[in-house]
């Protein structure tokens, strides 16, 4: 009998198992090949998880895009698909590729197989299931996708809508998803693994803030839209500390983001091959306010987050450019787009020094936010024609 198909891909177990029970020296046989194909199988997938790990950020890069500049929500959605399904073919084959290896290494290392000629095999079989077992809990830890990003200015006693996905099956675990706000400053410490979920001090208090995950096109997914459950509701906006600066910080200049965790269970832990840390993610960067008033402010903070990030200087034509593309976004006027005169016009109303522009003078500068304002009133007339 050919039992060649028990020691390629997709590594089948139950022929695994098959061999064992009837031939123990075709295994012995087809040992050095074996290792030699697992080599090249995690070697694949391990390129593919950084592939993965790549269009990651960039899907999240084009949410960010998204809310303040382009109408881009058809390459989002194409994007969301293509990334599930990649993400969930590849943990899949990692899971059962893990579960091959166990089988086979425990019966070599039970000495219920014949002895290897190789002297090596057994130590490759050891480095194969230390690397899959890395890559496993590489692709576990970043499973969690923020599928719909809340908006970026959060107000307090409305309703947060927002949705993630669990990219890794786990739906056996039926598992639940914890919001909390947390300061944006904390992302970094948990990022690098100083600190942890459960260390991370509150901003605010979200109403509604767990939620089962529910299986949605073969995806596990939040309840956030379902009709029957109530959306996230920002109730309390904790004390955030002002800088002791000369040069003291808005309420709305800082950032927060929303921490999305999977509460741990012993059944997650199960489903997940053992794996026992916290699954998390975090939004993109969100202002919080109390009311309207600020959301001029909040909006400023926002735009500036999105194109720049925590850079503090730009040059004028990254400036212009931004520009550009949040006028057309926010009077929603294909006709009417800032031409070079208007450009100059507002470069004139920075009292920069020409070269570079800062948050501050973008922000902040009152005949800066009058002549935003004033474009604005003007391309929503010339529209209105």
């Amino acid at each position: 009998m050919d039992y060649s198909a028990a020691f390629v891909p997709p590594y089948p177990i139950h022929l695994l198992k098959k061999v064992m029970a009837e031939n123990l020296y075709a295994l012995h046989q087809w040992l050095p090949a074996l290792v030699m194909n697992l080599e090249g199988t995690v070697s694949n997938l391990e390129k593919r998880k950084k592939q993965i790990f790549i269009e990651k950020q960039q899907f999240t890069e084009l949410q960010k895009c998204c809310q303040i500049s382009e109408n881009n929500e058809r390459m989002i959605d194409t994007t969301l698909q293509e990334l599930t399904l990649s993400y969930k073919s590849t943990s899949k084959e990692v899971s059962d590729l893990i579960k091959y290896l166990h089988l086979l290494r425990t019966s070599l290392n039970q000495g219920i197989s014949c002895p290897t000629s190789e002297p090596t095999i057994l130590l490759k079989l050891r480095d194969l299931w230390s690397n899959l077992l890395h890559l496993w809990r590489e692709l576990v830890a970043n499973s969690l996708l923020v599928s719909v990003q809340p908006s970026p200015i959060v107000q307090k006693d409305k309703s947060i809508e927002t949705e993630v996905q669990l990219l890794i099956d786990a739906a056996i675990a039926l598992p639940i998803i914890r919001c909390r706000i947390v300061n944006v400053c904390d992302v970094d410490a948990l990022q690098s693994g100083r600190t942890t979920c459960g260390q991370l001090q509150s901003q605010g208090r979200i109403e509604n803030d767990e939620t089962p995950l529910i299986v949605k096109d073969g995806v596990l997914v939040s309840q956030q839209y379902d009709e029957k459950e109530k959306h996230l509701l920002l109730k309390h906006i904790g004390t955030r500390k002002k800088s002791n600066t000369a040069e003291r910080s808005l309420v709305t200049e800082l950032k927060c983001v929303i921490l999305y965790e999977v509460i741990p269970s012993e059944d997650l832990h199960r489903a997940l091959l053992g794996y026992t840390e916290t699954i998390w993610a975090v939004s993109l960067p969100v202002v919080l306010i109390t009311h309207g008033k600020q959301m001029i402010d909040a909006l400023s903070t926002i735009i500036w987050d999105r194109a720049f990030g925590d850079t503090k200087q730009v040059d004028w034509s990254s400036l212009a450019d931004l520009l550009k593309k949040t006028f057309a976004y926010v009077t929603g006027s294909a006709k009417r787009t800032l031409t070079d005169q208007d450009l100059q016009y507002l470069r004139g109303k920075l009292n920069g020094n020409g070269q570079t522009y800062s948050y501050a003078q973008f922000a902040k500068v009152n005949t800066w936010l009058e002549a935003k304002s004033r474009l604005i009133i003007k391309a929503a007339g010339n529209c209105a024609v």
